[in-house]
């Protein structure tokens, strides 16, 4: 009678671990995947934006061609400075992930029959540089 409970009983033990390597097995022989990594874009900010009239002795990409416009407003007299419209176009390249701004050039631009909206124009390409 001796055996057959140590019989019993070793089953039993044997069942028992069974299930759990059958728990270890199905869980080592899925697929892994590794975690996502969300780097997030460095933002650029625009005092740090560089300004050229020429271009720069250093590898970049075009992001796209941009203007922007200082007027003058009621005061038809003054013009705006270039530093003021320089301010403008470093936000907007900062905007749009830019470096800095080359082949900038300015035009000024007339009253309008009112007396007001004359100002300072400035175009330019804001490039992205290939390395920092």
């Amino acid at each position: 009678m001796l055996s057959k409970a140590l019989h019993v009983s070793l089953v039993g033990v044997l069942f028992l671990f069974s299930g759990c390597s059958w728990q270890f097995w199905s869980q080592t022989n899925q697929t892994k995947t590794t975690p996502t990594i969300v780097v997030e874009k460095a933002k650029i900010l625009p005092e740090n934006v560089v300004i050229s009239e020429l271009d720069l002795d250093r590898p970049y990409t075009l992001v796209q061609d941009i203007s922007v416009k200082t007027s003058s407003g009621v005061l038809f007299f003054l013009t705006p400075s270039k530093e003021a419209v320089n301010v403008k176009l470093k936000e907007e390249a900062a905007r749009l992930g830019a470096n800095a701004v080359i082949y900038v050039q300015y035009k000024k631009v007339e009253n309008d029959w009112k007396g007001t909206g004359g100002g300072l124009e400035a175009k330019g390409k804001a490039v992205k540089f290939k390395y920092y």
